[in-house]
């Protein structure tokens, strides 16, 4: 029961999200003389579990030995996890309508934000579902896992020029104010039984980092900045309808420092276990007492101290080409520090009219594995809106995919 308590407080976050929608092209400003907008999004994914296990994880904590046991005939040596919740609303303005600065608008952005990633290996899953009974004999070796959960404000100010030469050049610097920091790192943690099951080894690196438990109002703060490059390209020599543009962002490249009094705990030890020896049947309780104090003396230390976090970054690149009614996108996303495998993608967009466009992708990477989505936009001539999800195949067959994701962005010309 505790191995299951732990694990669900490991990996609690995923039920509650992947490449992120956010980014300050939402911030351009086609038509008109400000915008008022807003983007919001939720997503998860993992390469190692699937929904149905998720699902019934979050929902009583109870998980069938058929669920475990297909998950466990799945995995590989290591697996990541991961995901966002964000939501945002900005407000664009062109300076020309305030100076004589044409070609030229800033941005507001005020949003909520969280990211959480993590790290596993198959033992660490065995070992909390199915006990140290499946390890007689052998070691379980947890070592690499690791968690953490962010959680922060942002209001980020920035500007776009839209250059001469058909460019776009946009950057932006972030005030960020952490609401709450988790993270776990198993560095070493093997877990010896004997066959008989009546002696138990255990070798353990482990830190944990924790923000300020007390204080709601200042936690911590931080900075991050953020770029975008967009290029449009000339394919006429190809086909005279042709167009296409490429874009370079780069995101979240920041840190938060936690007050002082955050927490930071680690255990560093080596021991092994046979049992208590009961000396006195008289003083039970002292016998066992001084057992569990020695271990505790040996392995832990924690204290309050301030530290600091670096963002998990965003790294994106995108080339387009379309062609009338059709646009065709190829891209790639990588994030780091964030447990993320480099994620590319394939997008084609269809233009049904001048209001209504549909599209759909398929993608590899990331925190899980191959990904489907679909979504559309609407486009009024003073009003955008687009609406998808990246992860349809999360929904369709729970038993292969963990991938779940929604997204919403809207947009009002003034």
């Amino acid at each position: 029961m505790n191995n299951i308590l732990f694990f669900i407080v490991f990996f609690y976050s995923i039920s509650a999200i992947a490449q992120t929608e956010l980014s300050i092209n939402h911030f351009t400003i086609d038509t008109g003389k400000f915008v008022l907008g807003t983007v919001n999004e939720f997503s998860m994914n993992s390469n190692g579990l699937n929904n149905k296990f998720i699902y019934q994880l979050s929902a009583d904590g109870y998980i069938t030995s058929e669920i475990k046991n297909h998950i466990s005939s799945k995995l590989k040596a290591n697996h990541q996890f991961g995901g966002d919740i964000n939501t945002s609303i900005f407000f664009s303005q062109r300076l020309d309508s305030i100076f004589k600065a044409k070609r030229f608008n800033y941005f507001i952005q005020a949003g909520s934000r969280t990211h959480f990633n993590g790290n596993f290996t198959k033992d660490l899953f065995n070992f909390t579902f199915f006990g140290n009974k499946k390890f007689a004999g052998k070691t379980a070796n947890l070592s690499g896992s690791n968690f953490s959960l962010l959680q922060y404000q942002q209001l980020q100010l920035g500007i776009f020029s839209h250059q001469k030469n058909n460019s776009k050049i946009g950057s932006s610097i972030s005030l960020l104010n952490g609401r709450n920091y988790l993270s776990w790192d198993i560095n070493q943690l093997t877990i010896h039984t004997d066959e008989l099951g009546e002696q138990i080894d255990v070798n353990a690196v482990i830190t944990k980092h924790q923000s300020d438990t007390l204080n709601n109002t200042y936690k911590g703060l931080g900075l991050s900045l953020a770029f975008y490059y967009e290029k449009e390209l000339n394919l006429s020599h190809l086909n005279e309808n042709f167009k296409g543009w490429f874009r370079f962002e780069v995101s979240d490249i920041g840190f938060i420092n936690w007050n002082k009094n955050a927490i930071t705990s680690s255990i560093d030890t080596v021991f092994e276990y046979k049992g208590f020896q009961i000396e006195n049947l008289l003083k039970i309780n002292d016998s066992i007492f001084n057992e569990l104090d020695s271990i505790r003396d040996n392995s832990n230390f924690s204290k309050k101290e301030s530290f600091q976090t670096i963002l998990p970054a965003n790294l994106n690149i995108t080339f387009a080409q379309s062609y009338k009614k059709h646009t065709l996108v190829v891209g790639a996303i990588h994030r780091i520090p964030a447990n993320f495998n480099t994620y590319v993608y394939l997008q084609e967009s269809y233009k049904l009219n001048d209001r209504y466009s549909i599209f759909g992708l398929i993608g590899y990477g990331g925190y899980g594995k191959t990904n489907i989505g679909i979504g559309g936009y609407l486009n009024y001539s003073t009003f955008k809106l687009k609406i998808g999800s990246n992860n349809i195949e999360g929904l369709i067959v729970r038993n292969y995919s963990a991938g779940t994701n929604i997204y919403l962005s809207a947009k009002k010309y003034f």
